[in-house]
């Protein structure tokens, strides 16, 4: 399965190549101003290679970007061996590529060690066979000397920064594993305990109600209380099926053009009852046309989500506002007149079970999952989805999305 390289890894390639140019263009300006113009011209021509390849891996194709950069380097370094020869160690440039793909994770293993061994064999012949002319060109002895120190001084300073690179690679790792680890615990605290209420609610009843004849009325109001926490546990299992399922990117998004003001109005149209039953209207501010690329369906789940939070918290007489606009990315805002959110418990919104009313409790038919999921969905989509107390009172989420061609 392909994978992409890790944000890490771009950062640093991007640093890799620049740095690469920038030591090209120096080392070009500094032989101007001695007698060697063939290695000026060499200098300006791989400066220039350099700088090519940074705009491919700026275009995005990284995996293209990689090999070129290989290639610039193994070529810059037989011009060298063939000018100089190797008593400068020159060929020790070669050596450079040999620990970097350790760093391509999104390479198969088998290309990534062919991109190890290749540069260490033809680093080895460079320095083991002896070249059959002498080379065009002589440095005198402190020249050469001050050569070689300059080639290990460089490979040292980029096999310390891959090296540290990779220590920083692993802390990012654990943290990042700890972290999982301790969300899944959480998750699993709270799931059980979620569980453990309705169940022994359930049992309890039952227990009470088969420890003595009854009436039919109260045998009646058994099984009412056992199908509320039948239903309940019922909810939450489908609702943790749904969020291990956006958690886990198996949301895949199937894009069609999509006409966003009337997406939003059915939606309202939809859920305009349901508001109504609690005090509630629900309004909407949407350009006239504005359509672009996504799922509908999940788009829909997303904001019903969104909807159904504040039908159940803004509270009677208020207002629901659906708004929508583009400048120049594409935000959607669900906002209400209702009480807000303590600002304490914004950081913690979208965690799973959440609730931040805790008085509003599983009699409401809720299991604090709503939010994750919508969170995740909005992950699918390349969008992000963050929330806010709305100005003067209330609460807001806002949905931006990363990068969507509009057509208006």
């Amino acid at each position: 399965m392909k994978t992409a390289p890790s944000t890490e890894l771009i950062h640093f390639l991007n640093r890799f190549l620049l740095g690469g140019v920038f030591i090209r263009a120096v080392v070009a300006l500094w032989c101007s101003s001695t007698s060697y113009p063939g290695l000026t011209l060499l200098f300006v021509e791989h400066t220039g290679a350099s700088l090519l390849v940074w705009a491919i891996f700026r275009s995005g194709r990284i995996n293209l970007s990689i090999i070129l950069m290989g290639l610039e380097v193994f070529i810059l370094s037989l011009r060298l061996v063939e000018l100089f020869g190797t008593a400068p160690l020159f060929h020790i440039h070669g050596l450079i590529l040999c620990p970097l793909p350790l760093l391509f994770v999104h390479i198969p293993t088998r290309p990534r060690w062919m991109m190890m061994v290749i540069p260490l064999l033809i680093t080895f012949v460079l320095a083991l066979v002896p070249l059959a002319d002498p080379p065009p060109m002589v440095l005198s002895p402190r020249a050469e000397t001050t050569c070689s120190f300059i080639n290990l001084f460089l490979f040292m300073i980029v096999c310390m920064g891959l090296f540290l690179y990779q220590m920083r690679r692993i802390e990012v790792q654990t943290a990042r594993a700890e972290t999982l680890a301790r969300q899944r615990s959480q998750l699993i605290a709270d799931l059980s305990h979620e569980w453990k209420t309705p169940l022994a609610a359930i049992l309890a009843k039952i227990q009470a109600t088969l420890s003595r004849p009854r009436e039919p009325e109260a045998y009646r109001d058994a099984l009412a209380l056992c199908e509320r926490n039948a239903r309940y546990l019922k909810t939450l299992t489908l609702r943790m099926v749904d969020y291990q399922k956006a958690e886990q990117h198996h949301l895949t998004p199937l894009l069609e053009e999509t006409d966003l003001p009337a997406l939003i109005r059915d939606l309202a149209n939809t859920l305009t009852a349901a508001a109504e039953a609690q005090g509630l209207r629900i309004e909407t501010n949407l350009p006239e046309h504005l359509s672009f690329q996504t799922d509908p369906i999940l788009l829909s789940m997303l904001l019903q989500n969104l909807i159904a939070n504040a039908i159940q918290h803004a509270g009677g007489g208020t207002r629901i506002r659906l708004t929508a606009s583009v400048s120049p990315q594409l935000s959607l805002q669900v906002e209400d007149d209702g009480p807000g959110i303590p600002p304490d418990k914004i950081p913690y919104f979208f965690d799973p079970f959440f609730r931040g009313n805790p008085s509003r409790n599983r009699d409401g038919g809720t299991v604090g999952l709503g939010l994750s999921i919508a969170r995740e969905t909005a992950h699918a989509l390349g969008a992000e989805l963050s929330a806010r107390n709305a100005d003067p009172h209330g609460a807001c989420f806002d949905l931006r999305f990363s990068e969507k061609e509009i057509v208006k």
